[in-house]
C-alpha cells in the first residue's frame, strides 16, 4: 500500500482537486473507498455523476459502525436516559448534550453535568491513543471503570469504541478496497488515523489523506496535527496545492505570520489571489456590537457576503440582539438546525407562504394559494380570534398533508368553505390572530418588514453569524472576528500550555482564511482573554 498526502491551504481548491483524483480512479476501477469527517463532505467530494456506490462513500464511523454489526451505542438518548437510573447523584448524570463542533468552547456559559465532562476527556484521551496510566483525572478513571462495566452488561459499545475495536479486531473494510480516499484528515484522531492506515494496508493500490494541518480546530476531540503528519512521506508522495483563489495578499501575509508562530507544521508555500485586500480594526467587541452590525449592514447592503464570527456562540448574542432589533436579515447556511443563527427559516417561510400571491412581493413570480402553502401560515391562526368554520384547521393540514390534494390551488368555493379568507398582503390580519406560542418564531419576520419592508422577504441573507468552528470551509468577501476567548478556553490554555496556545492559533488562522477581500478585527472585551493574548 502506498500512502499519498494531499495539502490544500486555504481556498486552494482542495475539494475539486480530490474530486479529479477520484474521478480518475473511477475510470480504472470501481472499488473505491471515500471518506470524510462528515458524509456531507464525503457526499460533496464525489459529486452525482461518478459510479460510486452509495455504501462506499461515508464517514469512517458509519463504516465500523458496519463493520460491526450495526450494535447498539451506548451515548445516545435512549441509553443514556438509562444510564441515568442507575445514579441519585446528579453529578453522575449524563444530560445528553455533548461539546458541539461548532461550540466546543463555549461550556462554561452552557453548564453541562460532570458526566458530560468526564465523558467527553474520556474519549478524548482513548481516541488520542493516551494510555490509561497516564491518566490524570481520578473524577474521569473512576467514571471510566463504571461506564465499562455497565457497557459490558448490557452488550453495549460507545462512538469511541467503533474506531477502537475496529483498530483491534476488524482487518479491512466491509467491502474489498483498491483505493482510498480521506479528506479533511486534519480533523482525525490518532486513533481514526491509525485505522485508516490499518484497513489502507489491505488497498490494492494507495490510500490518499487530504487536509490542511493547519487548520486543526478539533483538538477537544482528540485531533492533533502530528496524526497527519507522520510519520513521514518521500517528497513525490506529497503534493503541495499552491494557488490560493481566496486568500488576497494583505490578508494571506497575516494568516502565514500567524500561523507561523505553531512550533509543529508542514510548510505550505502557496499563492494569494492577485488582489491587495485589507486587513483592519472595527470598533465594538462581543458585548457592544452596534458597530458591528452597522458595518456588517453596509457591507451587506453593497451585495457583498459578510461573516461575523466568534470563537464561541455566546459571544456573538450582542450582534444577534441588535440585528434582531433592526430586522436585518442574517443565518448560517453551514449549520442550518441552529435555529440562534437561523431565525431566517420557519417564520419567513410562513410570511412567504401567506404572499405567496403578493405581487410587491414576488412581482410576475406569484403563484396561487394551494392547500399546503395555506397550511404553512394557517396553523400558527387562533381560531378563536380569526374565527373560520368549525374543523376548518382539521380539514386544511388533511389536504396539505395528501400527496394528491398538497399542491391543488384553492378555488372562491374553498374559502368559503373554510369560512375564511384573509386580506390580500395584509400582515396585520396575521399578526392580530397568530396564537401566542408562535409569536416568537415570528417575530423577527415581522420586524424584517416594519424594518427592511417586504421586499426583504425574497432577498437571500448576505450576513452569516457563527462561530468559526461552524463555517469551517465557508468564505466570505467580508470577515468581521471577535478575538475574545471563553474563560474555558483560557482554562484549558493555562492546563495544557503549547498545545492548547498553538491550538488558538489554528483556530484564529482558520477565521481570519474565511476573508475573500477584507478582514476587520474586533475590539476585545477582556484584552487579557484574547487569542492574542494567550498565544
Amino acid at each position: 500500500m502506498k500512502e499519498f498526502r494531499v495539502f490544500g491551504p486555504p481556498g486552494t481548491g482542495k475539494t475539486t482537486y480530490l474530486s479529479k483524483q477520484i474521478k480518475r480512479a473511477v475510470d480504472k476501477t470501481d472499488q473505491i473507498m471515500v471518506a470524510s469527517f462528515t458524509r456531507a463532505a464525503a457526499i460533496e467530494l464525489t459529486g452525482r455523476d461518478l459510479p460510486i456506490s452509495k455504501h462506499r462513500i461515508g464517514t469512517l464511523h458509519s463504516f465500523c459502525y458496519r463493520s460491526l454489526g450495526y450494535p447498539e451505542i451506548a451515548d445516545t438518548p435512549k441509553w443514556c436516559k438509562k444510564w441515568n437510573e442507575l445514579w441519585s447523584n446528579p453529578e453522575w448524570k449524563l444530560s445528553g448534550s455533548k461539546t458541539s463542533v461548532e461550540d466546543p468552547w463555549g461550556f462554561d456559559i452552557v453548564r453541562r453535568s460532570d458526566a458530560d465532562a468526564w465523558l467527553q476527556e474520556y474519549s478524548r484521551l482513548r481516541t488520542a491513543l493516551i494510555p490509561r496510566e497516564r491518566w490524570r483525572s481520578k473524577s474521569v478513571i473512576a467514571f471510566a471503570e463504571h461506564w465499562d462495566a455497565w457497557k459490558r452488561e448490557n452488550d453495549l459499545l460507545d462512538f469511541t469504541d467503533l474506531i477502537l475495536v475496529c483498530l483491534e479486531k476488524v482487518p479491512r473494510p466491509p467491502f474489498h478496497v483498491d483505493i482510498g480516499f480521506f479528506d479533511e484528515v486534519q480533523d482525525f484522531s490518532p486513533a481514526e488515523l491509525a485505522l485508516v492506515r490499518k484497513w489502507g494496508s489491505t488497498f490494492e493500490r494507495s490510500i490518499v489523506l487530504a487536509g490542511d494541518d493547519d487548520q486543526t480546530i478539533y483538538a477537544f476531540r482528540g485531533s492533533v496535527p502530528d496524526a497527519f503528519l507522520f510519520p513521514g512521506l518521500p517528497e513525490d508522495h506529497i503534493k503541495i496545492l499552491g494557488q490560493s483563489y481566496r486568500l488576497p495578499r494583505a490578508i494571506k501575509k497575516l494568516a502565514d505570520k500567524w500561523i507561523r508562530g505553531v512550533e509543529r507544521r508542514q510548510e505550505k508555500p502557496f499563492e494569494a489571489r492577485d488582489e491587495p485586500g485589507s486587513v483592519s480594526p472595527i470598533r465594538g467587541n462581543a458585548s457592544m456590537a452596534g458597530e458591528i452590525v452597522k458595518k456588517a449592514y453596509e457591507l451587506a447592503g453593497s451585495g457583498e457576503s459578510v461573516m461575523i464570527l466568534g470563537s464561541c456562540s455566546f459571544m456573538l448574542e450582542s450582534a444577534i440582539s441588535a440585528m434582531k432589533m433592526e430586522g436585518i436579515p442574517f443565518h448560517n447556511p453551514y449549520r442550518p438546525t441552529n435555529g440562534a443563527w437561523n431565525p431566517w427559516r420557519g417564520g419567513i417561510d410562513r410570511l412567504q407562504n401567506f404572499l405567496t400571491d403578493d405581487i410587491e412581493l414576488w412581482g410576475n413570480l406569484t403563484k396561487e394559494h394551494t392547500w399546503k402553502s395555506v397550511w404553512r401560515w394557517f396553523e400558527l391562526i387562533n381560531t378563536k380570534t380569526a374565527k373560520p368554520n368549525r374543523g376548518a384547521k382539521r380539514y386544511v393540514k388533511m389536504l396539505a398533508t395528501d400527496d394528491k390534494s398538497a399542491d391543488v390551488p384553492l378555488k372562491p368555493e374553498d374559502w368559503a368553505e373554510l369560512g375564511i379568507k384573509p386580506p390580500e398582503g395584509n400582515l396585520e390580519w396575521l399578526q392580530k390572530h397568530i396564537l401566542s406560542r408562535h409569536e416568537s418564531l415570528m417575530a423577527f419576520p415581522f420586524q424584517v418588514v416594519r424594518k427592511r419592508g417586504i421586499r426583504a422577504l425574497a432577498e437571500k441573507p448576505q450576513i452569516v453569524v457563527g462561530t468559526i468552528h461552524s463555517v469551517k470551509g465557508g468564505q466570505a468577501e467580508n470577515v468581521i472576528l471577535l478575538p475574545d476567548i471563553s474563560y474555558a478556553a483560557e482554562c484549558e490554555v493555562v492546563e495544557k500550555g503549547r498545545p492548547l496556545r498553538d491550538a488558538l492559533r489554528r483556530l484564529w488562522y482558520v477565521g481570519v482564511t474565511r476573508a475573500r477581500r477584507r478582514l476587520f478585527v474586533a475590539d476585545a472585551m477582556n484584552p487579557g482573554r484574547t487569542v492574542h493574548a494567550n498565544v
